[in-house]
């Protein structure tokens, strides 16, 4: 048996969903010098951490609330400045200086939050990926003790064998408290590619999934031609300056 490791690492897909304007111009009007650039949908978590993105065996993983075990499923993601005066660090002053991810969910009845604590200069490296039609960001995530805003969490780690003989990493995110579950972990590495070569490294549609996601009957237009608009959006690159909307929605002006 192995031995059980206060550390532990995570890869997870995420598709920028919506660019509201460039980092480094003219902050826009209706936005507030701490609002996020980007918003992005939670996609997958992938195979275990390595240099190249590739679909393979995922790891086991699953985070404890109010001593219930979750598989990581819907994830809400948020993205904030790590490097604005006063702005507020989810991860704790400790973290201070590390480009972060925090994993919080309050009760189990409410769903989970992913958010990324991140510098203006990722912001912007971000943003030209996205014009440059890569926007799939992938993001490798360390889970350590050290990292934990309280003794209550923690983090346990081993190998085992899966139903195939494959050896995976068993992760496991612990929490002693009976109430809310706040997990850090820092962001060593990420990566960016299209959607279209990540559908077909990944054999799983982002789009797709997004779609199914947030359509609803208040659309004007079918599933299908909702699905084909942010397959134009999202995919096929006809639409990325920043401040362009969504085609088919119309709660955003394109001026």
């Amino acid at each position: 048996m192995n031995s059980v490791q206060p550390e532990g690492f995570l890869r997870i897909s995420v598709i920028i969903s919506w660019v509201m304007y460039d980092p480094s111009g003219e902050l826009p009007s209706n936005r507030a010098p701490g609002d996020s650039p980007i918003a992005g949908h939670f996609c997958q978590l992938l195979s275990s951490v390595g240099s190249s993105v590739s679909k393979g065996q995922k790891p086991d993983f699953k985070y404890e609330v109010e001593e219930t075990a979750f598989e990581l499923e819907a994830l809400s993601v948020l993205f904030a400045y790590n490097d604005l005066v006063g702005s507020h660090q989810p991860a704790g002053s400790e973290n201070d200086g590390r480009d972060s991810f925090v994993l919080a969910q309050s009760n189990l009845t409410i769903g989970t939050i992913g958010e990324f604590s991140l510098p203006r200069k990722v912001f912007q490296s971000i943003f030209d990926d996205c014009l440059a039609n890569k926007r799939m960001q992938i993001f490798d995530l360390r889970f350590h003790n050290d990292l934990q805003r309280g003794d209550g969490f923690t983090v346990e780690c081993s190998e085992i064998e899966d139903s195939d003989s494959n050896t995976i990493q068993k992760l496991r995110l612990k929490s002693y408290y009976d109430k809310s579950s706040l997990y850090v972990a820092e962001v060593v590495a990420r990566n960016s590619m299209s959607v279209s070569d990540y559908i077909e490294k990944m054999e799983f549609d982002p789009v797709l999934q997004y779609s199914e996601n947030y359509y609803d009957d208040t659309f004007n237009g079918s599933f299908i031609e909702y699905l084909e608009g942010n397959r134009a959006w999202l995919k096929d690159g006809k639409a990325t300056h920043p401040i362009q909307n969504v085609p088919g929605d119309e709660s955003i002006s394109n001026e």
